[in-house]
């Protein structure tokens, strides 16, 4: 909407005067300046999705919350992870579990759109690609185990199909973020768990050890002489570091659970 000024006045940009008797007419108001700013502020709020109405003067105040709100959005479309300590997520969030949705065309146009640019198809994969990831070994330990994704997280990519208008969402479970650019790590890129290594030997022979250490003996016994070297008893020495650090099933750091969810738009 551009400025309205007076009636009469042949700068465009000409003030309104108030009137003050005896000295000073006030300004001639056209009707344009009353009718235009009205509309704009109708068509703001119409836009956020409210039904303008006179008993609520906060109209415009919350359509200017939900328009900004949803301008953030969709800068973070498909490329933004949220992560809520709820399991509810917003309208147009979807859950980062590999979840394959049915009718996204529908359900998600605009994100359905923006995988499909150039920018787009940089997140993006073929499905055989995507089921491969999830076997991805990244570590094979001495006895020959491979460790894998086993299906559950290490894909940062989506899977659109255009034909059937389904996306398969990337699966992020159990994984933590990390900023990119160390240790080769790239964006998108995923990496598995592992610790630094832990090496030693000891020869040990008539030692006593005490049970309150990392290393503990068990098993006296008495045996022939090792090496041909005078000693007549041996034990077996066990290494076990959870008496001294909370052990599972993974290298963990304190942690908390979230919903992590991506956003792919408002269904259309």
């Amino acid at each position: 909407m551009d400025y309205n000024a007076p009636l009469s006045q042949q700068n465009p940009d000409a003030p309104y005067l108030d009137m003050i008797p005896g000295t000073q007419k006030g300004s001639p108001v056209p009707g344009k300046a009353v009718e235009y700013p009205q509309r704009e502020i109708v068509n703001v709020i119409k836009a956020a999705g409210i039904v303008p109405t006179n008993t609520d003067l906060t109209q415009l105040l919350q359509a200017i919350r939900i328009l900004s709100q949803q301008a953030m959005l969709e800068y973070y479309l498909c490329r933004h992870i949220f992560q809520w300590i709820s399991d509810d997520p917003r309208p147009g969030e979807v859950p980062v579990i590999g979840t394959l949705i049915e009718d996204a065309a529908e359900l998600y146009p605009k994100a359905f759109a923006f995988l499909q640019t150039p920018i787009g198809q940089k997140l993006c994969t073929t499905e055989s690609e995507w089921q491969a990831a999830r076997q991805v070994a990244w570590a094979t330990l001495a006895s020959g185990e491979k460790i894998t994704w086993n299906n559950i997280g290490g894909i940062c990519k989506y899977v659109i199909d255009t034909m059937s208008g389904t996306i398969r969402v990337p699966d992020l479970r159990g994984m933590y973020p990390e900023i990119a650019g160390y240790d080769l790590l790239g964006v998108g890129m995923v990496d598995g768990d592992r610790q630094r290594n832990l090496q030693g030997n000891i020869e040990i022979i008539g030692v006593q050890t005490n049970d309150d250490r990392v290393f503990y003996g068990t098993n006296w016994s008495l045996g022939t002489p090792v090496q041909s070297l005078d000693y007549s008893s041996y034990h077996t020495l066990n290494f076990e570091t959870s008496k001294f650090v909370p052990i599972g099933v993974k290298n963990a750091p304190r942690h908390y659970g979230v919903l992590g969810c991506v956003y792919l738009g408002q269904g259309g």
